[in-house]
Formats: structure tokens, sequence, C-alpha cells
């Protein structure tokens, strides 16, 4: 087999499950927190549903949309999307991405926000920089009353603290969304407290050098500041 020959083999075996993908029916509990998720970010599809479906909701603060208990196709989606009014904005816009898994997954333009929604409403957060080493990664469990987990690796700024409150007011609302990071936020900054502080001891008194033999205790070192 040639390499066209292969590559049209690949392109149509894509085709066959971007195909398949498209008549999926996404269930109600992940559809519920990607719908969430992506009004909040004004993905049209999204909007679309709040609005131009029979599962929008009218609430005090605006539009909002609950799933039918059996979920809802993706063609069906594409055309809530359609008759809003969707651009040619691309997938992920017009109508959710899903991956082989059933996984719906979308990054945002300036790559600070990403987002997977699993089929059983389970919620990953990921928010930073282009550093994959400096991140905010929570997981927000299906039920209200699980308990989410924050994980905060590298150098952040306040602006990824922002956009981490934002993604989880949009599943938990406001006042849960300050619950969850306070203590994220506390254990942050007591990180770079020590770290300064660690930084200070070095340079007041550098490491000891062999001959001059080793400190104690911290006691001793805090004595020699």
């Amino acid at each position: 087999m040639d390499s066209e020959e292969l590559k049209k083999e690949i392109g149509e075996a894509r085709q066959r499950l971007a195909d398949l993908l498209d008549q999926r029916v996404i269930p109600a509990v992940q559809l519920n927190h990607a719908q969430a998720l992506a009004a909040a970010y004004g993905h049209t599809w999204a909007v679309a549903l709040a609005m131009s479906s029979p599962h929008g909701v009218q609430g005090e603060d605006g539009w909002g949309f609950m799933a039918p208990a059996g979920g809802i196709a993706v063609t069906d989606i594409r055309e809530f999307s359609e008759a809003h009014g969707a651009g040619p904005c691309g997938l992920g816009i017009d109508v959710p991405t899903l991956d082989a898994d059933c996984v719906i997954r979308h990054t945002s333009a300036t790559g600070r926000t990403s987002w997977e929604v699993f089929p059983d409403g389970e919620v990953a957060l990921v928010i930073g920089r282009p550093n994959p080493a400096d991140r905010i990664e929570i997981r927000i469990p299906l039920t209200g009353d699980g308990e989410p987990s924050v994980a905060v690796t590298g150098e952040l700024e306040s602006r990824h603290w922002a956009a981490a409150r934002e993604a989880i007011a949009a599943i938990r609302g406001a006042e849960e969304a300050e619950d969850i990071l306070r203590a994220a936020v506390a254990d942050y900054i007591a990180r770079l407290v020590r770290q300064a502080e660690a930084e200070i001891r070095e340079r007041v008194m550098p490491a000891p050098s062999p001959a001059d033999g080793v400190l104690d205790s911290m006691a001793e070192l805090d004595s020699t500041i």
C-alpha cells in the first residue's frame, strides 16, 4: 500500500468516526455540565440550547438549560445552533467536541482554560500558562455532595485564579466557587512565603563549605540572621 492509499484510508476512517460521533446522544448529566461551561464562555451551541431549544429555562438571571432525561444527539444540537444563527466558528463552538471515548473537550483560544466533561458528568478543568508546569487542575465530581479536588503547580498570576473561579462558578455557582478555591489559594500563598523565606536565608547565610561545618538546627540558623 502506497502513502496515498494509506492517507485515503485514514481519512475515510476518520470520517466514519466523525459520522458516528455526530449521531451520538450526549447523556443529560454530561450535557448539563458541558452546556453550563460553554455558555459561560459564549459558545453558540450552548447559548442556542438555552434560548432556541424546547429545553431552555428562563430564570431571574437569564436563560438556563436543563437537558431531557434521554439526552440530546449532536445532530440535534447542530440544528439548534443553526437555527439560532451559528457562524463558521469551528467545532467546539457551533457544536460540542466529542472524542472517541465520548468525552467533551474544549481549550480556549488563549490556551489558558481547558476542560473535559465525561459521560458520567465529572468535570476536569485545567487553568494555566502555556508552560504545562504552571497550572491549576480542578476535578468536580458528578454530584453536588462530591468533594472537588484542586491541585496547583508552578507559578501563577491572579488572572489564573480568576479564570478558575469563573469556570467553577459556571457549574457550582459563585459562592461555592469561592469556597472550593479558598483553601487552594491559602496553600499557594503559604508555599510562596516558604520559598521567599528560603531564598532570603540563602542570601543572608550562604551554604557552608565542608571546612566550615554544618549548622545543627533551624534555631541555630535563625540565630545567625
